[in-house]
């Protein structure tokens, strides 16, 4: 995998946490959100476009002088990719998790009991 495909899979992901948030802002009326989750997900998706602007933009670029500078930049932006392919899994898991145990402690509601 190239890190494209890490920066292009962060940005779908990321795109898709913020369309939730503002679809429960408008569809919900929901007054319970962190907002600062919100603002930092807008401001991913900003650092994830231009960084796949500039990946795609500058793709059949020669170089020929300072090689070994822009060999460490290249895997600055594909370690940071991967990390940010890190977060966005264990978000994902925690997501899943609060569903389920919301969906636990209303199974338990309806039952009376504690299965």
């Amino acid at each position: 995998m190239s890190s494209t495909d890490f920066a292009l899979g962060h940005f779908v992901h990321t795109l898709l946490l913020v369309v939730m948030v503002h679809w429960s802002i408008a569809v919900d009326n929901a007054h319970c959100i962190n907002s600062a989750e919100y603002i930092a997900g807008l401001l991913q998706c900003l650092y994830c476009f231009t960084q796949l602007f500039f990946i795609f933009n500058y793709s059949n670029l020669i170089i020929l002088k300072h090689k070994n500078i822009l060999r460490v930049a290249f895997l600055h932006v594909m370690a940071g990719n991967i990390c940010l392919w890190l977060a966005a899994v264990t978000t994902e898991t925690r997501i899943a998790f609060r569903a389920y145990e919301a969906l636990k402690k209303n199974h338990t509601a309806h039952n009376g009991t504690n299965t």
